[in-house]
Protein backbone atom coordinates (compact mmCIF):
# COMPACT_ATOMS: atom_id res chain seq x y z
CA UNK A 1 0.00 0.00 0.00
CA UNK A 2 1.18 3.63 -0.72
CA UNK A 3 -0.52 7.30 -0.79
CA UNK A 4 -0.23 9.81 -3.84
CA UNK A 5 -1.50 12.29 -0.82
CA UNK A 6 -2.27 15.84 -2.93
CA UNK A 7 -1.35 17.54 0.57
CA UNK A 8 1.30 16.77 2.75
CA UNK A 9 0.76 13.08 4.95
CA UNK A 10 1.81 14.78 8.36
CA UNK A 11 -0.97 16.78 7.59
CA UNK A 12 -3.70 14.57 6.66
CA UNK A 13 -2.09 12.41 9.93
CA UNK A 14 -2.61 15.47 12.32
CA UNK A 15 -5.92 16.32 11.25
CA UNK A 16 -7.12 12.63 11.79
CA UNK A 17 -5.81 12.37 14.92
CA UNK A 18 -7.60 15.67 15.61
CA UNK A 19 -11.06 13.78 14.46
CA UNK A 20 -10.23 10.51 16.24
CA UNK A 21 -9.85 12.85 19.42
CA UNK A 22 -13.34 14.94 19.24
CA UNK A 23 -14.95 10.98 18.71
CA UNK A 24 -13.87 9.93 21.78
CA UNK A 25 -15.09 13.53 23.06
CA UNK A 26 -18.73 12.92 22.12
CA UNK A 27 -18.60 9.36 23.18
CA UNK A 28 -17.81 11.08 26.68
CA UNK A 29 -20.24 13.54 26.74
CA UNK A 30 -24.12 12.61 26.54
CA UNK A 31 -25.16 16.09 24.64
CA UNK A 32 -22.63 15.55 21.84
CA UNK A 33 -23.30 12.05 21.41
CA UNK A 34 -25.68 12.77 18.30
CA UNK A 35 -25.41 11.16 14.47
CA UNK A 36 -25.01 14.77 12.93
CA UNK A 37 -21.80 15.00 14.80
CA UNK A 38 -20.47 11.49 13.99
CA UNK A 39 -21.95 12.35 10.93
CA UNK A 40 -19.42 15.43 10.46
CA UNK A 41 -16.35 13.73 11.27
CA UNK A 42 -17.22 10.60 9.16
CA UNK A 43 -17.00 13.55 6.20
CA UNK A 44 -14.31 15.04 7.42
CA UNK A 45 -12.58 11.60 7.84
CA UNK A 46 -13.47 10.43 4.18
CA UNK A 47 -12.43 13.41 2.60
CA UNK A 48 -8.90 13.33 3.91
CA UNK A 49 -8.79 9.61 2.71
CA UNK A 50 -9.93 10.66 -0.45
CA UNK A 51 -6.78 13.44 -0.37
CA UNK A 52 -4.62 10.44 0.61
CA UNK A 53 -5.10 8.46 -2.16
CA UNK A 54 -4.41 5.47 -1.16
CA UNK A 55 -2.97 2.86 -3.95
CA UNK A 56 -1.41 -0.38 -4.36
CA UNK A 57 1.19 -0.79 -7.50
CA UNK A 58 0.11 -3.26 -10.44
CA UNK A 59 3.17 -5.51 -10.57
CA UNK A 60 1.92 -6.51 -14.23
CA UNK A 61 1.46 -2.59 -15.32
CA UNK A 62 -0.20 -1.98 -18.99
CA UNK A 63 2.20 0.21 -20.16
CA UNK A 64 5.45 2.21 -19.92
CA UNK A 65 5.53 5.85 -20.72
CA UNK A 66 9.19 7.16 -21.62
CA UNK A 67 10.65 10.64 -21.33
CA UNK A 68 13.22 12.34 -22.89
CA UNK A 69 13.47 9.48 -26.18
CA UNK A 70 13.58 9.86 -29.62
CA UNK A 71 12.73 7.30 -31.89
CA UNK A 72 14.08 7.35 -35.90
CA UNK A 73 13.02 4.88 -38.11
CA UNK A 74 15.01 5.24 -41.36
CA UNK A 75 12.95 3.22 -44.03
CA UNK A 76 14.11 2.46 -47.82
CA UNK A 77 10.91 3.64 -50.06
CA UNK A 78 12.38 3.03 -53.12
CA UNK A 79 10.71 0.39 -56.15
CA UNK A 80 12.30 -2.67 -54.51
CA UNK A 81 10.28 -2.31 -51.70
CA UNK A 82 7.16 -3.23 -53.43
CA UNK A 83 8.16 -6.83 -54.40
CA UNK A 84 5.87 -9.30 -53.06
CA UNK A 85 7.62 -11.89 -51.66
CA UNK A 86 6.49 -11.67 -47.80
CA UNK A 87 4.18 -13.65 -46.59
CA UNK A 88 4.52 -16.38 -49.06
CA UNK A 89 3.90 -13.88 -51.58
CA UNK A 90 1.05 -12.49 -51.01
CA UNK A 91 2.76 -8.85 -48.50
CA UNK A 92 4.91 -6.50 -50.38
CA UNK A 93 8.04 -5.93 -48.59
CA UNK A 94 6.84 -1.90 -47.86
CA UNK A 95 3.72 -3.01 -46.49
CA UNK A 96 5.57 -5.65 -43.76
CA UNK A 97 7.37 -2.47 -43.15
CA UNK A 98 4.66 -0.20 -42.19
CA UNK A 99 2.83 -2.84 -40.11
CA UNK A 100 6.56 -3.10 -38.04
CA UNK A 101 6.99 0.77 -38.14
CA UNK A 102 3.66 1.13 -36.03
CA UNK A 103 4.10 -2.19 -33.87
CA UNK A 104 7.38 -0.82 -32.57
CA UNK A 105 6.24 2.59 -32.07
CA UNK A 106 3.33 1.51 -30.03
CA UNK A 107 6.29 0.13 -27.34
CA UNK A 108 7.88 3.71 -26.88
CA UNK A 109 4.56 5.88 -25.29
CA UNK A 110 5.80 9.38 -24.71
CA UNK A 111 8.66 9.30 -26.82
CA UNK A 112 9.07 11.67 -29.80
CA UNK A 113 9.71 9.98 -33.40
CA UNK A 114 10.75 11.29 -36.71
CA UNK A 115 11.39 9.30 -40.03
CA UNK A 116 13.60 9.61 -43.02
CA UNK A 117 12.69 7.49 -46.07
CA UNK A 118 14.37 7.32 -49.14
CA UNK A 119 13.05 6.99 -52.82
CA UNK A 120 13.76 9.39 -55.43
CA UNK A 121 15.62 11.02 -53.02
CA UNK A 122 15.62 11.01 -49.29
CA UNK A 123 13.25 12.99 -47.20
CA UNK A 124 12.03 13.68 -44.00
CA UNK A 125 8.32 11.54 -43.83
CA UNK A 126 7.92 13.23 -40.72
CA UNK A 127 9.98 15.60 -38.39
CA UNK A 128 10.29 14.64 -35.02
CA UNK A 129 7.49 14.83 -32.94
CA UNK A 130 5.84 13.66 -29.91
CA UNK A 131 1.99 13.79 -31.42
CA UNK A 132 1.47 9.95 -32.02
CA UNK A 133 -1.34 10.40 -34.39
CA UNK A 134 1.18 12.24 -36.89
CA UNK A 135 3.19 9.32 -37.10
CA UNK A 136 0.62 7.62 -37.91
CA UNK A 137 -0.36 9.79 -40.84
CA UNK A 138 2.86 9.77 -41.78
CA UNK A 139 3.61 5.80 -41.61
CA UNK A 140 0.37 5.02 -43.48
CA UNK A 141 1.18 7.35 -46.20
CA UNK A 142 4.66 5.94 -47.21
CA UNK A 143 4.75 3.83 -50.34
CA UNK A 144 7.46 3.64 -53.68
CA UNK A 145 6.85 6.15 -55.58
CA UNK A 146 6.27 6.88 -59.23
CA UNK A 147 8.22 4.46 -61.41
CA UNK A 148 9.60 6.77 -63.76
CA UNK A 149 10.41 8.85 -60.96
CA UNK A 150 12.30 6.34 -58.46
CA UNK A 151 15.79 6.27 -58.01
CA UNK A 152 17.96 3.21 -56.81
CA UNK A 153 18.47 2.31 -53.00
CA UNK A 154 20.88 4.84 -51.84
CA UNK A 155 21.62 3.53 -48.21
CA UNK A 156 24.26 5.83 -47.69
CA UNK A 157 22.38 8.93 -48.41
CA UNK A 158 19.95 7.78 -45.66
CA UNK A 159 22.34 7.26 -43.37
CA UNK A 160 23.84 10.70 -43.75
CA UNK A 161 20.63 12.48 -43.71
CA UNK A 162 19.52 10.79 -40.34
CA UNK A 163 22.71 11.43 -39.00
CA UNK A 164 22.43 15.16 -39.27
CA UNK A 165 18.74 15.04 -38.30
CA UNK A 166 19.61 13.78 -35.07
CA UNK A 167 22.97 15.94 -34.56
CA UNK A 168 20.97 18.89 -35.04
CA UNK A 169 18.37 17.80 -32.49
CA UNK A 170 20.38 16.21 -30.39
CA UNK A 171 21.80 20.11 -30.33
CA UNK A 172 19.16 21.94 -29.93
CA UNK A 173 18.02 20.30 -26.79
CA UNK A 174 18.61 21.55 -23.87
CA UNK A 175 17.82 18.08 -21.87
CA UNK A 176 19.82 15.06 -22.66
CA UNK A 177 17.71 13.04 -24.63
CA UNK A 178 18.01 9.26 -25.58
CA UNK A 179 18.23 8.12 -29.18
CA UNK A 180 16.79 4.72 -30.47
CA UNK A 181 17.35 3.76 -33.93
CA UNK A 182 15.92 1.32 -36.56
CA UNK A 183 16.56 0.92 -40.21
CA UNK A 184 13.77 -0.72 -42.83
CA UNK A 185 15.09 -1.85 -45.94
CA UNK A 186 15.82 -4.91 -48.46
CA UNK A 187 19.73 -3.91 -48.37
CA UNK A 188 20.17 -3.29 -52.18
CA UNK A 189 22.01 -0.22 -53.21
CA UNK A 190 21.83 0.56 -56.17
CA UNK A 191 24.38 3.20 -56.02
CA UNK A 192 27.48 0.54 -55.72
CA UNK A 193 29.04 1.69 -52.87
CA UNK A 194 30.72 0.54 -49.99
CA UNK A 195 28.19 1.19 -47.29
CA UNK A 196 29.76 4.01 -44.77
CA UNK A 197 28.16 4.58 -41.67
CA UNK A 198 28.78 7.63 -40.53
CA UNK A 199 30.57 8.20 -36.79
CA UNK A 200 27.71 10.44 -35.16
CA UNK A 201 25.28 6.94 -35.76
CA UNK A 202 27.69 4.76 -34.07
CA UNK A 203 27.91 7.31 -30.77
CA UNK A 204 24.48 8.57 -30.60
CA UNK A 205 22.45 5.39 -31.15
CA UNK A 206 21.16 4.05 -27.15
CA UNK A 207 19.90 0.64 -29.01
CA UNK A 208 17.83 0.10 -31.92
CA UNK A 209 17.06 -2.60 -34.86
CA UNK A 210 17.96 -3.37 -37.97
CA UNK A 211 15.12 -5.11 -40.27
CA UNK A 212 15.82 -6.79 -43.51
CA UNK A 213 12.97 -7.25 -45.78
CA UNK A 214 12.08 -9.70 -48.63
CA UNK A 215 13.69 -13.07 -49.80
CA UNK A 216 17.29 -14.13 -51.25
CA UNK A 217 15.52 -15.43 -53.78
CA UNK A 218 13.59 -12.30 -54.94
CA UNK A 219 10.44 -11.36 -56.90
CA UNK A 220 9.76 -9.42 -59.42
CA UNK A 221 9.69 -5.83 -59.77
CA UNK A 222 6.08 -4.11 -61.39
CA UNK A 223 5.76 -0.30 -62.45
CA UNK A 224 4.12 2.17 -60.06
CA UNK A 225 2.06 4.23 -61.73
CA UNK A 226 1.60 8.46 -60.74
CA UNK A 227 -1.15 7.50 -58.24
CA UNK A 228 1.01 5.07 -56.40
CA UNK A 229 -0.80 1.82 -57.93
CA UNK A 230 1.26 -1.32 -58.48
CA UNK A 231 0.78 -2.21 -61.92
CA UNK A 232 0.93 -5.60 -63.72
CA UNK A 233 3.81 -4.14 -66.02
CA UNK A 234 7.02 -5.93 -65.03
CA UNK A 235 10.22 -4.00 -64.95
CA UNK A 236 12.85 -4.46 -67.44
CA UNK A 237 16.42 -3.82 -67.58
CA UNK A 238 18.05 -2.29 -71.29
CA UNK A 239 18.13 -6.33 -72.44
CA UNK A 240 14.60 -7.01 -72.29
CA UNK A 241 15.38 -9.16 -69.06
CA UNK A 242 12.73 -9.25 -66.24
CA UNK A 243 14.61 -6.88 -63.28
CA UNK A 244 14.43 -9.05 -59.79
CA UNK A 245 14.93 -7.77 -56.35
CA UNK A 246 16.29 -9.67 -53.67
CA UNK A 247 17.41 -9.56 -49.98
CA UNK A 248 20.74 -8.43 -49.73
CA UNK A 249 21.62 -10.01 -46.30
CA UNK A 250 24.99 -8.83 -46.47
CA UNK A 251 24.27 -5.22 -46.61
CA UNK A 252 21.83 -5.51 -43.58
CA UNK A 253 24.71 -7.57 -41.61
CA UNK A 254 26.99 -4.76 -41.86
CA UNK A 255 24.86 -1.94 -41.02
CA UNK A 256 24.00 -4.13 -37.84
CA UNK A 257 27.24 -4.70 -36.97
CA UNK A 258 28.61 -1.63 -37.89
CA UNK A 259 25.87 0.23 -35.62
CA UNK A 260 26.34 -2.12 -32.89
CA UNK A 261 22.59 -3.20 -32.77
CA UNK A 262 20.94 -6.33 -33.83
CA UNK A 263 19.09 -7.32 -37.13
CA UNK A 264 16.75 -9.22 -38.64
CA UNK A 265 14.99 -10.73 -41.67
CA UNK A 266 11.80 -10.44 -42.31
CA UNK A 267 9.52 -11.95 -44.81
CA UNK A 268 6.86 -13.41 -42.62
CA UNK A 269 4.40 -12.76 -39.88
CA UNK A 270 5.17 -9.98 -37.09
CA UNK A 271 8.45 -8.22 -35.81
CA UNK A 272 9.89 -10.79 -32.88
CA UNK A 273 8.62 -9.76 -29.56
CA UNK A 274 12.06 -11.11 -27.84
CA UNK A 275 13.91 -8.60 -29.88
CA UNK A 276 11.67 -5.70 -29.35
CA UNK A 277 11.44 -6.82 -25.06
CA UNK A 278 15.55 -7.00 -25.46
CA UNK A 279 15.44 -3.28 -26.59
CA UNK A 280 12.84 -1.84 -24.03
CA UNK A 281 14.88 -3.61 -21.74
CA UNK A 282 17.80 -1.29 -21.82
CA UNK A 283 16.22 1.79 -21.68
CA UNK A 284 15.00 1.92 -18.58
CA UNK A 285 17.26 5.10 -17.34
CA UNK A 286 14.51 7.17 -19.87
CA UNK A 287 11.64 5.14 -17.84
CA UNK A 288 9.11 7.79 -16.49
CA UNK A 289 6.95 7.35 -13.32
CA UNK A 290 3.34 6.61 -14.54
CA UNK A 291 0.33 6.85 -12.75
CA UNK A 292 -0.98 3.85 -14.92
CA UNK A 293 1.32 1.52 -12.48
CA UNK A 294 -0.78 2.08 -9.65
CA UNK A 295 -4.10 1.04 -8.63
CA UNK A 296 -5.90 3.48 -7.19
CA UNK A 297 -8.94 3.05 -4.27
CA UNK A 298 -9.36 7.24 -3.57
CA UNK A 299 -12.82 6.49 -5.44
CA UNK A 300 -14.26 4.44 -2.62
CA UNK A 301 -14.21 6.67 0.26
CA UNK A 302 -14.95 9.40 -2.12
CA UNK A 303 -18.07 7.60 -2.83
CA UNK A 304 -18.61 7.47 1.22
CA UNK A 305 -18.40 10.93 1.26
CA UNK A 306 -20.93 11.44 -1.15
CA UNK A 307 -23.25 9.43 0.55
CA UNK A 308 -22.79 11.06 4.06
CA UNK A 309 -23.03 14.85 2.15
CA UNK A 310 -26.13 14.17 0.72
CA UNK A 311 -27.65 12.72 4.17
CA UNK A 312 -25.69 15.99 5.59
CA UNK A 313 -28.18 18.26 3.01
CA UNK A 314 -31.09 16.19 3.38
CA UNK A 315 -30.75 16.93 7.54
CA UNK A 316 -30.23 20.37 7.21
CA UNK A 317 -33.22 20.80 4.33
CA UNK A 318 -35.35 19.08 6.73
CA UNK A 319 -34.17 21.51 9.08
CA UNK A 320 -35.08 24.33 7.42
CA UNK A 321 -38.77 23.50 6.28
CA UNK A 322 -39.43 22.53 10.03
CA UNK A 323 -38.22 25.85 10.95
CA UNK A 324 -40.46 27.90 8.55
CA UNK A 325 -43.16 25.58 8.98
CA UNK A 326 -46.40 27.84 10.41
CA UNK A 327 -47.33 27.19 14.14
CA UNK A 328 -50.90 26.51 14.93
Amino acid sequence: MTFNSIIPVYIIVILLAACLCFTVFCISKKEFRHTKFFRRIGLIVLLLCTMARPATYDVTPTRVVYNNLDVYFIVDMSGSMSAKDCDGGSTMRYKMAIDDILEISRRFNGSSFSIIASDYSTYTALPLTSDYNMLVTAVNSLSPKNSSLSADSNINDALKQAAGHIVRSQNQSTTKRGVVLFYLGDGEDNANDSIVIPEELKSVALTGLVLGYGTESGAQLYKINSSGQITNDEIKDEYDRNIVSRLNKTNIAKIGDELGLKYSYRNNGMVDVKLLDGINQGLQEYVMEDRDNYKEYYWISALGFIALLLWEFAYILNKILLERKPMK
